[in-house]
């Protein structure tokens, strides 16, 4: 493992979210980026309401080093959410989500690019007890091995380039 520069000037690259070299990047081929494991999420809404039902619209966006804060950034995650506010009715609550995180800024040069949920410091990637934090979806090392031969060489959160949709309900069950 690289040793971490530790100054002062270094803390307040990582508090301020500057770019610089924090002692991570042991070649030239890539650049170094933000000090740290920072990560994000640009959120937002809409709902509608009236004594009927309610409906929500959203979208999140998701980020690690302040690059995915871009109008090009097409990663995202969109849901639609209705509740049914009606007394007596079957159904309750329609949510579909749909998530798609196969960009990962690919519109700056591949040395630069984000690495969701890895960062060079943190070998297991972003994850407890061998789970991933945030999404069941990705897939880290653990979960890999039940499937991937090659996996037990890999480190952190190796499939996390993903399409996917969801459809969920609540309703009264007699």
């Amino acid at each position: 493992m690289p040793k971490i520069k530790s100054s002062f000037k270094d803390y307040l690259n990582v508090v301020f979210v500057k770019q610089g070299d924090d002692g991570t990047v042991n070649t030239d081929s890539i650049l170094p980026n933000r000090p740290g494991d920072h990560r994000g999420v640009v959120e937002g809404g809409v709902d509608w309401e009236d004594d009927n039902m309610l409906l929500r619209l959203y979208n999140q966006t998701p980020f690690e080093t302040g690059q995915g804060i871009d109008i090009r950034n097409i990663d995202r995650l969109l849901g639609i959410m209705y509740v049914n506010k009606k007394e007596g009715s079957f159904l309750k609550k329609l949510t579909a989500e749909f998530i798609y995180t196969k960009q990962m800024n690919d519109f700056y040069p591949l040395n630069v690019r984000e690495n969701y949920y890895n960062n060079g410091v943190y070998l297991t990637g972003w994850e407890y007890q061998s789970r991933i934090i945030g999404t069941p979806l990705f897939i880290n090392r653990t979960r890999g091995s039940y499937f991937l031969t090659t996996s037990s060489h890999l480190t952190g959160t190796i499939i996390k380039t993903i399409s996917a949709g969801k459809v969920g309900t609540s309703s009264i069950t007699a």
